[in-house]
C-alpha cells in the first residue's frame, strides 16, 4: 500500500511532525500517535492509521515511541505553500513581525515564486482599527524579541499590565508561542509561568528582556509542550452547528482565527465546526460563541453547552 503521494501530502506532514517532535524530546505512546492521526485527518481510515502507526517509522519500548532513524525530517514546502509565504512576505500588515535580516533572506529566496495575492480571493473587513500597530517600532521590537527568545529556547523577564490596570512586575517565564487574532487585531503571547500556561496581550508588556543565561533544556521544553498539549482538548473539541446566514461561517473563522479548527457537513447536511482549544481559552471562546447569537448551536462538550445556556439565562 502506498502511504504517501502528491495528493495526500497531509499524511506525510502529520508523520513528519510526530517524528520531529520525538527527535526534539517529546514522548508519544502508540495510543498517542494513533489519536493524533485520527483527530487530525484520518477519522475513518483505520487501515491507513494502522499502517502509519506500525509501518516502520517507530520502535516501541515500554509503549514509548522511538525513531527508527536518529534524525529529524527537514520541512519541505510545496508550490502553494511557497506562494502563500511570498504573499506573507509582501504584505506590509504582516511582514513586520519578521526580523529585517530574515525578511530580506526570504525576499531573495522567493524572488522567482509567484505570489498567491490574497486580494484575488478575499478582502479584509471588520478588523479592529484600534488593535496592534505594526508600524509602531516599539511594538515591533517586542514581537522580534519574543520571536528570538522562542527560536533560541530562552526564558524571558517581563513586566505587563492587564486590562484592569494591574501590574505584573519582573515575571520570569518561558515564551511558548505568539498568536494573532483577526477579530480584534491583537498579537498575544502564551507563556509558561509558575507551572501553568497563561496568555497575555503583547501590547500590555511594559518591559521585556531575554534571559541569555537561562535556556530551556530539551527535557524542560518537552515537559512544557506536554503540559500545554494536555490542556488542549484534542479529543473533545467544541462542536458548533452553524446556520450559515449573514456570513456566519466567515464570522466564525474570524472570531476563532487563533485556534485550530475544521468544518464539514454531517450526514444531515448540517454545517459543523470543530474548535480545538486550550483550557485557558475557555472563557474567551464562550464570549465569542454568545456573540454569534442564534446562528450557532453548541453540540458538545456538555460543560461548554451548559455554560453558554447559563449565561443566556442570566442575561434574561
Amino acid at each position: 500500500m502506498k502511504l504517501f503521494n502528491d495528493y495526500k501530502n497531509r499524511y506525510y506532514r502529520c508523520i513528519q511532525n510526530i517524528i520531529n517532535g520525538i527527535y526534539n524530546g517529546e514522548k508519544y505512546s502508540k495510543k498517542d500517535i494513533r489519536a493524533i492521526l485520527q483527530s487530525t485527518y484520518l477519522e475513518d481510515e483505520i487501515v491507513l492509521v494502522d499502517n502509519l502507526v506500525d509501518g516502520g517509522f517507530f520502535n516501541y519500548e515500554d509503549d514509548v515511541a522511538d525513531l527508527m532513524v536518529g534524525c529529524d525530517v527537514p520541512i519541505r514546502l510545496n508550490n502553494l505553500e511557497l506562494a502563500y509565504l511570498k504573499m506573507f512576505v509582501e504584505d506590509e500588515c504582516f511582514n513586520g513581525v519578521l526580523d529585517d535580516e530574515i525578511l530580506q533572506k526570504l525576499k531573495n529566496k522567493l524572488e522567482d515564486v509567484e505570489s498567491l495575492d490574497y486580494n484575488k480571493f478575499w478582502k479584509r473587513e471588520n478588523i479592529d482599527k484600534f488593535g496592534d500597530n505594526m508600524n509602531d517600532d516599539e511594538f515591533r521590537d517586542k514581537i522580534v524579541t519574543l520571536e528570538k527568545a522562542i527560536l533560541e529556547n530562552k526564558y524571558i523577564k517581563y513586566t505587563s499590565k492587564d486590562k484592569k490596570g494591574e501590574i505584573y512586575k519582573d515575571k520570569i517565564a518561558y515564551p511558548y508561542k505568539i498568536e494573532y487574532s483577526i477579530k480584534n487585531n491583537r498579537y498575544r503571547l502564551v507563556v509558561f509561568y509558575d507551572n501553568r500556561a497563561i496568555k497575555i496581550n503583547i501590547n500590555g508588556i511594559i518591559k521585556l528582556e531575554i534571559l541569555q543565561e537561562k535556556t530551556a533544556t530539551v527535557e524542560e521544553k518537552a515537559q512544557i509542550e506536554s503540559f500545554i498539549n494536555a490542556k488542549k482538548n484534542i479529543s473533545d473539541p467544541i462542536v458548533l452547528k452553524i446556520e450559515d446566514n449573514k456570513n456566519t461561517l466567515d464570522r466564525c473563522f474570524n472570531l476563532f482565527s487563533a485556534y485550530d479548527k475544521k468544518y464539514y457537513y454531517d450526514e444531515d447536511e448540517n454545517l459543523i465546526l470543530n474548535i480545538y482549544y486550550h483550557d485557558f481559552d475557555e472563557s474567551e471562546i464562550i464570549r465569542d460563541i454568545l456573540s454569534l447569537g442564534k446562528s450557532v448551536v453548541v453540540l458538545s462538550p456538555e460543560s461548554i453547552r451548559k455554560e453558554v445556556i447559563n449565561k443566556i439565562l442570566r442575561n434574561f
